[in-house]
């Protein structure tokens, strides 16, 4: 520092012995800038744009300048008359579209990347900074291209290794996740974000000793890391720890108050644990933070649901559905508000448009079955309640219900059949404890092989 002192201070006797030596106003605003001195620095730049308003380094350099202290008009403007002197000059380019995405205009950022690229192909913060673009805007391909060109053309860009770990943890690639991941660690065992990612992706694929592991990592190199205690809460929640997982959160939202993700979690915990009062503060607080994120009215219109008022149940749903078209679960969620509401054609309405969605779905096929069941309609429930035991054979509801509704078609073995088959998956107890005195069986009660049957399994 004593030598950049030095070095101002000598340049300040060149300006004094010239006031028109734009090296030395040049020379110093960058010594200022080092040293975090930017108002310093601007001026020393604007006086170089004074002296000779052709002079697009210093209009870059002052554009980075009001970029660093988030004065984005007078930047843009900046970099836009370094552009315009010297559009052949690839950071400059790199310069506005770094502006733009401090400022979320991804895609007036991506144009200028390319155009940066076009100029440079191997501009290596060119190419990471768009892929950062592309996954903002999710087109995750494109992001992925530019990620993986980054990481042929330095291998050790760890910061790449990283963003494309995430992205294929995204599209659920968890195992190659987890291979860049470990690249980050490799290459930084400090890394905490790498940890908590490849605990995320380790979760998700049954190995949770080592999601426990990276997480206890991350915290141990890190104790403020709420992202963190997300993934440990999340690695809670799903081996059955309400309380650990809850604890977690509550950590996470202690942290980073303003992490949407902390909020719609410990609220869903909260409504598993049929806490609903605050599960409704905890996805209130979350459409607060993110009023499109369409999970914080979900999970709303879930406790509704769960306190049994539809109404408000449909407004939430349709409230997520706004934000989000193509959010399944919340269109079966108001399928069945709206059936629960005596609202047939809606409701048939809202499970056609889920199976085109997802038309593997066996829960939305066994919902359905139930509106067609409760509206008389034996046929088509008879066929979604098949469908859905198709798709998921462990549901002894749907092969129940369709036992129920064979046997008053008087078709008793199709019907015994399928009560065998709903006594065989039910781990619960239930079937056999209903199946003696349900009437839809009263055909079946003289038949010696329905007491035959529920004698086998009584044993």
């Amino acid at each position: 520092m004593s030598q950049d002192k030095s070095s101002v201070a000598d340049f300040t006797r060149a300006i004094e012995r010239n006031p028109d030596d734009i090296h030395a106003y040049l020379e110093r605003g960058q010594l200022y800038e080092k040293a975090g001195q930017y108002e310093q620095a601007i001026e020393d730049y604007s006086q170089i744009i004074r002296l000779d308003p052709a002079k697009a380094e210093a209009f870059y350099r002052r554009g980075n300048l009001y970029r660093k202290i988030k004065a984005f008009e007078p930047a843009l403007a900046d970099f836009d008359q370094a552009i315009s002197l010297d559009p052949e000059t690839a950071r400059n380019w790199v310069g506005r579209g770094n502006t733009h995405f401090d400022r979320q205009a991804f895609e007036p950022a991506i144009a200028d990347y390319s155009a940066a690229l076009r100029l440079d192909p191997t501009y290596l913060a060119a190419l990471y900074n768009r892929g950062k673009c592309y996954a903002e805007i999710e087109q995750d391909e494109a992001a992925l291209a530019d990620f993986t060109t980054v990481l042929q053309l330095d291998p050790q860009d760890a910061a790449a290794w990283l963003s494309r770990g995430r992205l294929y943890a995204k599209k659920g690639f968890y195992e190659i996740a987890i291979d860049d991941y470990t690249k980050v660690i490799t290459f930084d065992t400090t890394d905490s974000l790498a940890f908590v990612g490849r605990g995320g992706s380790y979760t998700e694929i049954g190995e949770d000793t080592a999601a426990r592991a990276d997480f206890e990592t991350a915290l141990q190199l890190d104790p403020h890391e709420a992202k963190a205690y997300i993934g440990r809460g999340l690695l809670r929640a799903k081996q059955d720890d309400l309380a650990g997982a809850v604890a977690d959160f509550d950590q996470a939202i202690r942290l980073s108050s303003a992490d949407i993700e902390a909020w719609i979690m410990r609220g869903m915990l909260h409504y598993r644990q049929g806490r609903a009062e605050s599960a409704l503060a905890d996805f209130t607080e979350a459409i607060r933070l993110d009023p499109q994120d369409a999970r914080g009215a979900f999970g709303r219109a879930l406790v509704y649901a769960g306190q049994g008022d539809h109404g408000r149940a449909v407004v939430n749903f349709s409230q997520a559905l706004r934000h989000n078209q193509e959010f399944g679960a919340a269109l079966v969620g108001r399928a069945n508000s709206f059936h629960k509401l005596g609202e047939v054609e809606p409701a048939l309405a809202d499970y056609e448009q889920a199976l085109q969605l997802n038309p593997f779905d066996a829960a939305v096929f066994y919902n359905r079955g139930l509106l067609y069941h409760h509206l008389g309609q034996v046929e088509a429930a008879l066929a979604d309640y098949g469908e859905a035991a198709r798709l998921n054979p462990h549901d002894s509801a749907a092969w129940y219900n369709r036992a129920c509704l064979l046997a008053g078609q008087n078709r008793p073995d199709e019907a015994l059949a399928d009560l065998r088959q709903a006594l065989t998956v039910d781990q619960t107890g239930t079937v056999l404890a209903n199946a003696p005195t349900d009437p839809d069986f009263e055909p079946l009660r003289a038949d010696p092989r329905f007491q035959i049957l529920l004698a086998e399994f009584s044993t």
